[in-house]
């Protein structure tokens, strides 16, 4: 879960997801001191999904991030609002829902893709879930420049770098 979550926030892993709690909606107002970082969603019907950040690079005052269900919009694509669903509801507000230092967060990545078979888990980095999660939403031709500058909370095409232009051009050339 906190794959899926430092992936589908491009998060900073080795700074922004490492200890994150059982959020609530006043949170992000609130700012309770105990905490760094909260999920929780914001709607009854929990179609959005929020991260609040005490801090962040660029943002010492804090940051939400929002995520919305996205079964309607790539029914093909995991959905993290749908995955937290029942694994939020194991927790109290609050209570802390996982918390890891930077290497062993990246050694059970890498163990866990290497289990799955993929190739090249052993050339993960920190920097590739904002890498990798920018370029698949550039490619997959289902979200505008202003979408993924606003998700990694980026004050320009500053994205444009993590993004690999090989894989963007081919979707763009053969759109699926």
């Amino acid at each position: 879960v906190c794959i899926l979550m430092s992936w589908c926030f491009l998060l900073r892993v080795q700074s922004e997801s490492l200890t994150v709690f059982k959020g609530t909606s006043g949170d992000d107002i609130a700012r309770p001191a105990d905490r760094q970082n909260g999920l929780y969603f914001e709607d009854r019907e929990q179609k959005v999904l929020c991260f609040w950040m005490k801090s962040r690079k660029n943002r010492p005052g804090g940051s939400l991030l929002r995520f919305k269900c996205s079964c309607q919009r790539s029914p093909d694509m995991v959905c993290p609002c749908c995955e937290m669903r029942e694994y939020l509801g194991r927790f109290k507000v609050r209570e802390e829902m996982w918390s890891f230092k930077p290497h062993v967060f990246l050694r059970e990545v890498k163990n866990s893709l290497e289990m799955l078979g993929i190739a090249k888990a052993s050339n993960l980095t920190f920097k590739s879930f904002r890498a990798g999660m920018a370029t698949h939403m550039a490619r997959s031709g289902l979200f505008h420049v202003k979408e993924i500058t606003e998700a990694g909370e980026w004050k320009s095409d500053a994205w444009n770098r993590y993004v690999d232009e090989d894989q963007v051009l081919d979707a763009v050339l053969n759109p699926c």
